[in-house]
């Protein structure tokens, strides 16, 4: 990344944005891209960097409206199925659309269910998905992958690319020939021709809404 492109990076982080680095936006593709625990406030990033890359893949590893614990307040679930409504309002026409290096074909959804989902609710609102219920293995492209919203589970699995969030106890990183990508600690991209992975930083302010620490003014 030139000079230029990590001011603009910072700049955009702290405006609350995300910088798509050119190295992405001129990727042939197949691209898979992999978040976790994602509060509401990011859904519009969200969608921003799904335009800009238009990868065959959306893998999202749980706690899908992450400011709405729903494990710890159950009398919260209106609003959560709000927050998920919302978020497949976003998404549908996204999904439908051709992504880069796969001609004639729509973006994959996988969605893990967190400690703080509905999975019945997540199935019902999202009936074009993969919803997971622990962990799976899928192959995406030449890429053989592994999402569960505990890394534990994910690990499980033979898979060389692993996908999860929930926490940072296992950071992202190489550890033989596997790929560990958590999805808290960075929005992964997959290059599914390569095989190579891309990290993107999350915008200011994410980590406060996910542990509800928000700013209050005067």
């Amino acid at each position: 990344m030139s000079s230029a492109e990590r001011f603009t990076s910072l700049l955009l982080h702290s405006l609350g944005a995300v910088h798509v680095p050119r190295l992405l936006r001129e990727l042939p593709g197949p691209l898979l891209i992999h978040v976790s625990d994602t509060p509401s406030c990011f859904y519009p990033t969200l969608v921003r960097i799904l335009d800009r890359l238009r990868p065959a893949w959306l893998v999202i590893s749980g706690d899908l409206a992450d400011e709405v614990k729903l494990e710890l307040n159950p009398a919260l679930a209106p609003r959560y199925a709000a927050r998920l409504s919302a978020l497949h309002e976003l998404l549908a026409p996204r999904l439908a659309r051709e992504p880069r290096g796969l001609p004639g074909l729509g973006t994959r959804l996988v969605l893990a269910v967190g400690n703080h989902d509905d999975g019945q609710l997540v199935e019902r609102l999202f009936p074009e998905a993969l919803v997971v219920r622990g962990a799976a293995r899928f192959q995406a492209g030449g890429c053989a992958c592994a999402v569960s919203h505990w890394a534990h589970l994910a690990e499980k699995s033979d898979a060389e690319y692993l996908f999860y969030g929930h926490d940072l106890a296992r950071l992202s990183g190489r550890d033989g020939r596997r790929v560990y990508c958590n999805g808290i600690q960075w929005i992964n991209v997959l290059d599914l021709g390569s095989g190579c992975t891309y990290r993107l930083p999350y915008p200011a302010g994410i980590d406060a809404e996910r542990l509800l620490r928000r700013k209050i003014g005067l």
